[in-house]
């Protein structure tokens, strides 16, 4: 993606740096009293954020990346 200049980079990496922090931050703070609100995260939204994470963000870095191959394919063919 960065080698490509994908425009939402910083946008998409965010996303995942946000969610990893949530998780690592669940982790860290898990007792026994914790324990219900680290499941819920994991079991409701954790789950939400994902599929919604792969019907927007991932579905237009997978549509740039196609438009990247393409781009290529065509270069390599006029150059052979």
């Amino acid at each position: 993606m960065t080698e490509h200049g994908f425009f939402a980079l910083h946008c998409h990496s965010a996303e995942h740096a946000r969610v990893l922090a949530r998780i690592a931050s669940l982790q860290s703070a898990l007792t026994p009293e914790t324990e219900d609100a680290a499941r819920r995260y994991l079991r409701s939204d954790f789950p939400n954020w994902f599929h919604n994470h792969l019907a927007t963000m991932d579905r237009v870095t997978a549509g740039f990346l196609a438009g990247v191959r393409a781009r290529l394919a065509e270069i390599r063919n006029h150059q052979g």
